[in-house]
């Protein structure tokens, strides 16, 4: 007799917590409807740790409070650590010399590529919505840098997209995906070239 084939593993639990980063940022919680809305300083902090491999714990207070000591700023970050931690009941940043994103925290940018692939409407707003961090200079800059990456990932999503829905034949589909292009980079050369394309093989 053969033995059975041992079953795959199950895979674990998702992430208890979700950080919104596209639009106004905020936690999204295991349960449907809850929904903590992130002061700006806490959005930084949670955005930070969780676009960044590691991170020093320094590196981030001073980025967060660059006009404070270094145990000022050290006391400022473990304060809303500890807040974040009371109020999710979940450890979103583990700690330690080093900072990264804990088990119970997911972001919604690789969900929100993956919906725009089978949905043209789908939203993809800017990173952290409005916000700025003009007075923080460190974190204003890393907020640059990332929002360029967020635009580039966004850009090469919808041109995938495009050109999938194109070798469909849903040139309407297609189409959406171009206008959204254009609109994510209106100086993009290629994006408008696609776009004349696809009007002129749906005859306009």
């Amino acid at each position: 007799m053969h033995g059975t084939a041992p079953r795959p593993p199950s895979p674990g639990p998702g992430p208890a917590w979700t950080l919104r980063l596209l639009g106004p940022p905020a936690l999204l919680g295991p349960d449907a409807g809850v929904v903590l809305p992130l002061r700006a300083k806490d959005a930084a902090l949670l955005a930070v740790v969780a676009l960044s491999s590691t991170l020093k714990a320094e590196q981030l207070a001073a980025m967060l409070w660059p006009g404070s000591s270094a145990r000022q700023a050290s006391a400022s970050l473990r304060q809303r650590l500890f807040r974040l931690r009371r109020d999710t009941g979940a450890t979103l940043v583990s700690t330690g010399a080093l900072l990264h994103r804990a088990d119970d925290l997911g972001t919604d940018l690789a969900s929100t590529l993956a919906r725009l692939h089978d949905d043209e409407h789908t939203p993809c707003p800017e990173l952290l919505a409005d916000l700025d961090f003009d007075d923080l200079p460190d974190l204003s800059a890393w907020l640059q840098t990332e929002r360029t990456r967020w635009r580039g990932q966004r850009a090469q999503a919808l041109a995938d997209a495009a050109a999938t829905s194109e070798q469909q034949g849903a040139v309407a589909r297609a189409l959406v995906y171009a206008h959204r292009l254009v609109e994510n980079d209106p100086l993009a050369e290629h994006a408008h070239r696609r776009l004349m394309r696809l009007h002129y093989l749906r005859g306009d």
